[in-house]
């Protein structure tokens, strides 16, 4: 990410975002994902609510970055959690790491997005 820039736009997949503590006794919420995001036919999330959004200050993102950094969430191919310049860039890295698994992911217990590793049969009524 740029320094030059005031703000970044931070993209959190995390269901109900994250808090981070900064020094001088700040804190900084970041929106996650929208528990009520639509979803398509496959289970998947819509265009568009998959990651919420925040706009902090370059330094701010920063500071996370230099304290929190090392943690999962921000690590790997597809990162739970990233910053961008432009909203568009923020987007299509969104829409490339749409796949990407937090963890929180509701589980599929029928239908034809079944998650064979788990050993569970659904309720009859």
């Amino acid at each position: 990410m740029a320094k030059n820039t005031k703000s970044a736009i931070v993209y959190c997949k995390l269901p109900n975002g994250v808090c981070f503590d900064l020094k001088g006794g700040h804190r900084v919420t970041l929106k996650g994902k929208p528990l009520s995001s639509l979803v398509d036919s496959n289970g998947n999330p819509a265009h568009g609510t998959a990651y919420g959004t925040t706009t902090i200050p370059t330094e701010q993102w920063e500071e996370i970055q230099a304290s929190y950094g090392h943690m999962d969430m921000f690590g790997g191919d597809a990162p739970v959690i990233f910053a961008a310049v432009t909203p568009k860039a923020g987007e299509a890295q969104a829409s490339e790491q749409a796949e990407a698994k937090t963890g929180f992911e509701q589980v599929q217990v029928d239908g034809d997005n079944v998650d064979k590793s788990l050993k569970t049969q659904p309720e009859k009524a």
